[in-house]
């Protein structure tokens, strides 16, 4: 390596010094695993380090959300530069298009419009971002369902089952009182009830997801957020198991080996954070 070409080894590091070292890594002189992968080849990675992303958001471990931000920062990186090898774009174009957006975008902070609230704000975003389609020659006037179907599959299954029902609101159809939203949770949860009692295991799988769709749907108009309610509550599952495998093992006992009353036992003293001590009365 030439000392010319050394440059951007020495920090401190920039975005300039990133995708300097991408594109040294699928260069000749590079990495050979690096220089043999394809858009394809990587694809999994991005879902990958999105989700170690959030998981490091959930738990508000900023040092581990620093450090898989930059996880996924490498995969739009690393996109890029096979883009840019096949002659496809590279990641200068990235950047001009997403700066391009925002601007248009935004055209309350860089334009003539007004937002003095954040219902305002994401109107304009969504009106400007209409007109940018108009533009290129897309029709506004397609059926929601086209919008609904274009929704990414591959999104976690709770969140595009908001973003389906936040679309479909779009148009006027959703639920205008909250009341009988409950009423419908009840009924999805009594017909539920009555396929588990039949045995009817077809009846069961589609009674259950109109059970989580609707909850989904409960959800949204609580204004909470079903995927990191269902994230949080999982995460204290395994907090709570995790401190009553640690009971246990204070106690020289095996969780597998204990009867069901003294294994609810060690749990109601994990759910309450007691000690050995505190269960035992001492």
């Amino acid at each position: 390596m030439k000392e010319k070409e050394r440059n951007f080894l020495d920090p401190p590091y920039t975005m300039e010094s990133l995708v300097a070292i991408m594109r040294y890594l699928r260069g000749p002189d590079g990495c050979p695993w690096d220089r043999t992968q394809t858009a394809v080849s990587i694809r999994n990675n991005i879902l990958e380090e999105a989700a170690e992303a959030v998981e490091a958001l959930d738990r508000r471990d900023w040092e581990n959300f620093r450090e898989e931000l930059g996880d996924l920062l490498l995969q739009v990186v690393f996109q890029a530069q096979i883009a840019e090898s096949d002659g496809r774009f590279d990641f200068d174009d990235i950047v001009d298009t997403l700066c391009r957006k925002l601007i248009s975008r935004h055209t309350h902070v860089f334009g003539v419009d007004r937002a003095a609230t954040s219902d305002e704000a994401l109107n304009l975003w969504q009106r400007n971002k209409e007109a940018a389609r108009t533009a290129a020659g897309e029709t506004t006037a397609a059926p929601i369902s086209t919008a609904l179907h274009a929704l990414p599959a591959e999104l976690p299954r709770l969140i595009r089952a908001h973003k389906v029902q936040k679309k479909a609101a779009e148009s006027g159809f959703d639920w205008t009182d909250i009341a009988d939203m409950w009423e419908k949770l009840d009924e999805e949860i009594a017909e539920l009830k009555s396929a588990a009692t039949a045995g009817d295991l077809a009846a069961c799988t589609e009674e259950l997801g109109d059970l989580l769709f609707m909850t989904v749907n409960l959800a949204r108009h609580l204004e909470v957020n079903a995927d990191a309610a269902l994230a949080a509550a999982t995460r204290k599952f395994v907090d709570r198991f995790e401190s009553m495998e640690l009971l246990c093992a204070a106690d020289g006992v095996n969780l597998r080996d204990l009867d069901p009353e003294t294994r609810e036992d060690y749990w109601r003293a994990a759910k309450s954070g007691k000690t050995n001590e505190d269960r035992e009365g001492r």
